[in-house]
């Protein structure tokens, strides 16, 4: 850290260190963490700009990095992962250029009859309500059309 800044900003810098050292965070979620420490707008935006400067704030890299976990850690549909980002102040060009990158119908599909797999291992198909399915297919942010196909591949 350059030993030139003011008391105030150095001090925000610090405090954003310690915030993102133990997992990646958005823009919005580290101002929201300032302007809880009681920090003003002006050094707020000084940080910020160093933090992104410097490499240790990229939405970019995050959203990529979430919507990789997303789609193949946790089987979530695009709409479910579009909503969470949104609510992490990803701007929503963002998420729809790299949701665009990773994923079309094809794979939501087989994202979606993996999760089904997955889910309903042990059972006995002929056991599953597909309406369980279907409804826990868009409880998980895949589309009706998207779930039903899934549900129809998967019985086969």
């Amino acid at each position: 850290m350059k030993k030139d800044f003011e008391p105030n900003l150095e001090n925000s810098i610090k405090v954003s260190l310690r915030f993102l050292k133990f997992k990646p965070r958005t823009k919005k979620e580290t101002i929201q963490k300032l302007k809880s420490k009681g920090f003003g707008s002006e050094v707020i935006n000084q940080t910020i700009r160093y933090l992104e400067e410097e490499g240790f704030l990229d939405d970019e890299q995050f959203t990529i990095n979430w919507v990789y976990d997303r789609f193949n850690s946790k089987f979530l549909g695009k709409r479910k992962v579009f909503l969470e980002l949104q609510k992490k102040g990803i701007e929503k060009e963002i998420i729809q250029e790299v949701i665009g990158n990773f994923c079309n119908s094809e794979d939501e599909i087989k994202r979606a009859v993996e999760y089904l797999e997955k889910r309903f291992a042990r059972k006995n198909k002929e056991e599953v309500v597909i309406q369980k399915a279907l409804e826990m297919l868009v409880r998980s942010g895949y589309s009706f059309e998207i779930s039903k196909k899934a549900v129809q591949i998967w019985l086969k």
